[in-house]
């Protein structure tokens, strides 16, 4: 996931430290604090819990996706996508639904005014015949 989409000089850092349970709680915690989305696949979404439902599907989201969250009820979890989103838009603090692991996730920052809500959209690599 943080391959994907996290800016190149953040990359290996957050894979290192979300891969550490020890360091895992405080890693959640600095979701909530940093710019880490590499602007090619990063697109800010309006709107409320609908409108990341809807572009999740409108990118081929599943039923189902894996949680990265702030809160302990979520965090490392498979859910329903509807339920995901809207648990998701719901907490106050950083979450992160993947639903194809390194080409779409959704992503809802600490609760502020306004809240940012960004689509992680990396198309897969077409192959030449």
């Amino acid at each position: 996931m943080f391959r994907a989409f996290a800016l190149p000089s953040k990359r290996e850092r957050l894979v290192t430290v979300f891969g550490n349970p020890r360091r895992r709680k405080q890693a959640l915690d600095d979701l909530n604090h940093a710019d880490l989305w590499d602007p090619r696949y990063a697109r800010p979404i309006d709107g409320w819990a609908a409108s990341a439902l809807e572009a999740l599907r409108a990118a081929g989201a599943p039923a189902t996706c894996h949680v990265i969250s702030d809160s302990e009820d979520m965090d490392g979890r498979e859910m329903v996508l509807e339920e995901a989103v809207e648990a998701c838009e719901a907490f106050s603090f950083a979450s992160i639904v993947c639903c194809i692991p390194g080409v779409l996730a959704f992503f809802w920052d600490e609760e502020s005014t306004p809240r940012d809500r960004v689509l992680l959209y990396r198309p897969r690599e077409r192959v030449a015949r």
